[in-house]
């Protein structure tokens, strides 16, 4: 073994340690598309969702993005204070009250966007489940 040099690379021979060690990224510019591929997957989701569960409507393309975005920003920064403000309740409940925060935040979307309107408690409800399960097959497929 040689003291100079990487002394890793001389049990790279043995398969210890790979002989190449390059680690690949990807450039700036994709990096931020992964961001938008995410935001258009989303908003797709919302159109589907939309389209499937009566009592949810969303008044074009460009409002899906932008609930897409708005529930983005809600689940990131607001439901993080409010799982912390109603943990009690929601161990109390064995985790069913996480499920009305699902609901609360799609209220809370739907109070700051103009074309887009939920009817109901039990109507976020099913689309919060459906806008889960549609954005999970999504994400698997893009």
């Amino acid at each position: 073994m040689s003291i100079t040099g990487n002394p890793l690379s001389d049990f790279s021979y043995i398969g210890l340690v790979p002989a190449s060690r390059t680690i690949c990224k990807l450039p700036k510019q994709l990096s931020n598309m992964g961001f938008i591929v995410k935001l258009l997957v989303s908003a797709l989701a919302v159109i589907i969702s939309a389209y499937l569960i009566p009592g949810v409507e969303v008044n074009g393309i460009l409002t899906a993005i932008i609930v897409a975005l708005v529930l983005g920003v809600l689940n990131a920064f607001v439901k993080p204070i409010l799982v912390i403000l109603t943990l009690p309740i929601t161990i109390l409940t064995l985790g069913i009250f996480y499920l009305v925060l699902n609901v609360i935040m799609i209220y809370i979307a739907d109070a700051l966007i103009g074309g887009f309107h939920v009817s109901g408690f039990f109507t976020a409800l099913i689309f919060s489940f459906v806008l889960a399960v549609v954005g999970w097959v999504l994400d698997s497929i893009f």
